[in-house]
């Protein structure tokens, strides 16, 4: 079959709108607030379970590696997309045991998980803390950690390993898949033990393996009442003063095996935003202090009024390691990371699965049964802005709330992220004055709800004009993202 190109010709409406003959029914003004950046800008990612796990020593694994870490042009089933370029990967040490035993104890594994969910842990049975001694299994979850290596080898440089479930044997129901109603599950007689466990996991997958660890995460959501036995996936919830009693334990192994300074301790990957700075402000000075990286998950959605926990947490960097829902239009992803980026201030954002189904994934993918099929336009509104926005990128403050600019210093390149509306709008940007003359303008336009007059783009380029006297308008239909890069640009 012959490839369809993401960069689909022009049809008759494209050009309709993009000329501008359509008067929009909104016009933004958009100007950059002030020289300074809001953050410096340290990339995208995404979790590895459940899709590595499911696909990752398949022979499609180094073509996904591509689609998801790198920049390049990839054939997906006679579908030629544009690379999403994440430069973070958060690995899920697990703590499933297969169904194991330990002498009378079995373990009690959820019925509702499914194999890729079910992420099998390192240490057996507890009986030998010695992760050189047998019983530590070092050949379990190959396949994510396969599909890790991949992302290595392009463009990932922040790799963070982080726990959904303590090992089964360690919690109170011998289950990785939720606690009794909901209620904190990992035994208080094991909180070293689990220190110690996620501790060793890192040491050893840098030794061995080679992996440059750059963060540890123990937690996931741990705040979330919904990790009640039997759960479709591993959790495990700890209470504030459970998370504030594991934390120095950690940071304890950490130093007795010289990861401290080198690998940063995060904490607490909460379900949204609200619960992270709760968490937060719950920590005593001393624990605050044993924390190098704060994680939050912003599944609120954008909120109104999301607390200023960039602002709160400093100078500590914040990331938001997780979000996702189902809307596969990708109008839902963008209106959150623009939301994200100017309300929490991150230096990192996380999308959780790309591959996945019922509309959160970005690509269409079922674990059940291991098929891949096409690409959703929420795939192609990840590419405008992780293309757009990369590493090492100063996000800057704009005067309007839909639109994210970024400037790269390396490639001397204006980035603009932005989207319209229920109508079609018309923004014109005005640039820094300090500059006379600018280079060439590249528009890339995905329209999320195609049809009746709405062209079908997907990361499509589009023609603009030039830059005039500092200024340039984009016309875009209704509920369109588009990225707007201008060359040849000097720091203002």
């Amino acid at each position: 079959m012959k490839a369809k190109y993401w960069y689909a010709g022009m049809t008759a409406a494209a050009l309709f709108y993009s000329a501008g003959a359509v008067k929009a029914q909104q016009e933004n003004k958009v100007e950059i607030v002030g020289n300074s950046p809001v953050v410096q800008w340290q990339g995208w990612g995404c979790s590895l379970a459940w899709w590595a796990k499911e696909w990752g020593e398949t022979p499609l694994a180094p073509r996904l590696a591509d689609l998801v870490f790198s920049y390049k042009n990839v054939n997906l089933n006679g579908v030629v997309l544009p690379g999403l370029g994440m430069n973070a990967a958060r690995y899920n040490v697990g703590g499933g045991g297969g169904g194991a035993t330990i002498g009378s104890l079995y373990e009690n594994v959820s019925p509702k998980m499914i194999p890729a969910t079910n992420i099998r842990g390192y240490w057996l049975t507890g009986t030998n803390p010695n992760p050189n001694s047998s019983d530590w299994n070092w050949h379990r979850d190959k396949a994510q950690r396969h599909m890790l290596m991949l992302a290595l080898k392009r463009s990932v440089n922040l790799v963070e390993f982080f726990s959904n479930s303590p090992p089964w044997w360690m919690n109170k129901n011998l289950s990785t898949g939720g606690g009794d109603q909901g209620k904190d599950n990992l035994r208080n007689k094991y909180n070293a033990a689990f220190a110690h466990y996620m501790a060793c996991v890192v040491q050893h997958a840098e030794q061995y393996w080679h992996i440059p660890v750059t963060s540890v995460e123990p937690f996931n959501e741990p705040l979330g009442s919904w990790w009640q036995f039997p759960s479709g996936q591993e959790g495990c919830h700890f209470s504030d003063a459970h998370q504030a009693a594991v934390i120095p334990l950690l940071r304890e192994e950490m130093n007795r095996l010289g990861l401290s300074g080198k690998v940063q301790l995060a904490a607490s990957d909460e379900n949204t935003s609200f619960q992270a700075a709760q968490t937060w402000q719950f920590f005593s000075p001393a624990v605050r202090r044993m924390i190098d990286k704060v994680n939050t998950h912003t599944y609120e959605q954008y909120g109104p009024n999301l607390p200023p926990l960039g602002e709160e947490v400093k100078p500590l960097p914040l990331w938001v390691s997780e979000n996702g829902e189902g809307d596969a239009s990708g109008y839902t992803l963008a209106r959150t990371i623009v939301h994200d980026i100017y309300q929490l201030q991150p230096v990192v954002w996380c999308y959780w699965q790309p591959l996945d189904s019922g509309g959160w994934g970005m690509i269409y993918a079922d674990r059940s049964n291991g098929s891949i099929d096409k690409p959703e336009r929420k795939y192609y509104v990840m590419a405008e802005y992780s293309r757009a926005i990369r590493a090492g990128s100063e996000i800057l403050l704009t005067t309007q709330p839909d639109v994210t600019a970024a400037f790269e210093a390396r490639t001397h390149t204006l980035h603009y992220v932005f989207f319209s509306k229920r109508t079609s709008a018309s923004f014109q940007f005005i640039l820094p004055a300090q500059q006379a003359e600018y280079g060439k303008a590249v528009l890339t336009e995905t329209t999320t709800h195609p049809g009746a007059g709405i062209p079908d783009y997907k990361y499509a380029s589009v023609p603009t004009g030039p830059v005039l006297q500092g200024r340039i308008t984009v016309t875009l239909p209704p509920q369109t993202v588009a990225s707007l890069t201008i060359h040849n640009v000097r720091r203002f």
